[in-house]
């Protein structure tokens, strides 16, 4: 049984973990293919490249199209979203702020791994105050996508903290198979895209139904 007194750091995932944004990102992903007349992908096609960067999202989506096509799907997407966002922000799950505030109060460094654009990153954070709760952001477009462990080892680098010390909470497999290319302990949780058999297929330290149950494991005194 993972020791979880080991952990110093908490990395999370964004959408589906900290946010409640897989409905809409499908919702934007279909819009986006109805705009370019193309035969809108299947809600399990959309959920496994939730997380991934957009440039891979394309790439698994449109297989056999050509960059132009693309890239159209890309500028699309983004569009779309900003629109959906700018009219009815997504909502943050109502245990996220409570969690990483107590987490800060307990000892805890604090992280973000998302597939999410720099941009995008930003965005979250300053739109919903989360700045002064997260020491360290790693975003999509900066380093190899997920699973890849690239993310996870500059956040923990960032941290001043061996990867062990750290734990990655989030709601995929690609979540989950990014902290374990990276030697670090990763804990799934039910809120987003993947169930508990496919999470529990990458051996996660835990599985939880929310963050706050996640927040119990923990017991403080990180420092």
């Amino acid at each position: 049984m993972f020791d979880f007194n080991s952990v110093k750091a908490v990395i999370f995932d964004v959408d589906g973990t900290l946010m409640d944004s897989v409905g809409r990102i499908i919702r934007t992903m279909r819009l986006s293919f109805r705009r370019l007349g193309l035969q809108e992908p299947d809600t399990v096609s959309i959920k496994n490249i939730i997380g991934l960067s957009m440039k891979e999202v394309a790439e698994k989506l449109l297989p056999e199209a050509s960059e132009e096509l693309r890239s159209a799907l890309i500028a699309s997407y983004k569009k779309i979203y900003t629109e959906l966002e700018d009219r009815e922000p997504t909502e943050l799950f109502s245990d996220a702020v409570p969690v990483l505030r107590k987490l800060r109060r307990t000892g805890y460094r604090t992280g973000i791994a998302t597939g999410k654009s720099r941009r995008g990153c930003v965005r979250v954070l300053e739109s919903y105050g989360l700045s002064s709760l997260i020491d360290v952001s790693v975003a999509g477009d900066e380093y190899p996508s997920k699973p890849a462990p690239d993310m996870l080892i500059a956040a923990a680098g960032a941290l001043g903290l061996p990867v062990s010390s750290c734990l990655m909470v989030g709601d995929s497999a690609l979540d989950l198979g990014m902290a374990r290319n990276a030697g670090m302990p990763g804990a799934g949780v039910l809120t987003g895209v993947h169930g508990r058999e496919r999470l529990a297929s990458l051996n996660p330290a835990a599985i939880v139904g929310s963050l706050s149950e996640l927040e119990k494991l923990l017991p403080g005194d990180a420092g």
